[in-house]
């Protein structure tokens, strides 16, 4: 099994995740639009990302030596890796179209926060315990329909507002996508999003993959090798979609980070052919 040091790449990785999110906090590229919302939809997706990876790395590290940080624990993290691959959905799709697609995006966050606050009024709004919390909420989503500029008038009516942002099968189906975006996705679905969604909804092959070793009252040594691979698995496999997520940013927006993602992106595939192939496939033309 080959080897490669978190050393080689997590620094650089990392360095390039804080240096894009700073960036797209106080840059914005003369040639786009002035933005109304889109920079810090971006920020956020990133800074989300950044901290599921680390998130990940820390939980799966070798070092420092923790007794409490079982190997077995690898297995619980697929899912997360997930997250970080519906950032890379979400900003392939902004990016069709991003000053209208980051809106939408914001008001369908409006949309859920409203239709959750009228679910808990309706649960609990008779109760006295809830009154504090109810009113609280309700200042927090009158307040961010301020900041959308959504009429008084509709903020009884979230449907109306706002579509449902739709989920990464509905995004490739969306005629207005174009065709190198769309292959890019399809790509990610078959190969990552499909294994991950497996662990995040335990269907039996997900299922099978967390709890083998679970099953087993001693750790023969070739389940512990097996345990060993899951826990590199499961950083490299989040390592990855953090890199296509930053790739994803920086080709768009050419903060100047090309050639730290690019070293990431070689160094992984050195050891790991499936990195190779994407990156050859699908960012290293447009890096």
């Amino acid at each position: 099994m080959p080897r490669l040091p978190a050393d080689a790449f997590v620094g650089q990785l990392k360095e390039v995740c804080v240096a894009i999110g700073n960036r797209l906090d106080r840059e914005w590229p003369a040639n786009r639009p002035s933005p109304e919302g889109e920079q810090v939809v971006l920020r956020s997706l990133v800074l989300a990302s950044g901290n599921t990876f680390s998130a990940v790395l820390y939980s799966c590290a070798e070092l420092p030596p923790d007794p409490l940080r079982k190997i077995e624990y690898s297995l619980a993290f697929p899912p997360l890796a997930r997250v970080i691959l519906e950032a890379v959905f979400t900003v392939n799709f902004l990016f069709e179209d991003l000053p209208v697609r980051a809106k939408w995006f914001m008001l369908a966050g409006w949309r859920a926060m409203a239709e959750e606050h009228a679910l808990s009024v309706s649960t609990f709004g008779a109760d006295a315990n809830w009154r504090e919390w109810l009113d609280s909420h309700e200042r927090a989503v009158s307040a961010m329909a301020d900041g959308l500029g959504i009429a008084f008038v509709d903020r009884a009516t979230p449907e109306v507002v706002a579509k449902y942002w739709p989920t990464p099968g509905k995004m490739m189906n969306d005629p207005s996508l174009g065709a190198d975006r769309l292959a890019r996705m399809r790509y990610l679905d078959q190969w990552f999003y499909g294994q991950f969604s497996s662990a995040a909804h335990l269907k039996w092959s997900g299922l099978a993959r967390s709890t083998a070793p679970l099953l087993r009252h001693h750790l023969g040594e070739n389940l512990k090798a097996g345990l060993v691979k899951s826990r590199s698995d499961v950083i490299v496999s989040a390592a990855v979609m953090l890199l296509a997520l930053l790739s994803e940013i920086e080709i768009e927006m050419r903060f100047g980070h090309s050639a730290q993602l690019k070293y990431v992106w070689v160094t992984l595939g050195e050891v790991v052919d499936y990195v190779k192939f994407l990156y050859e496939s699908h960012y290293q033309p447009r890096l």
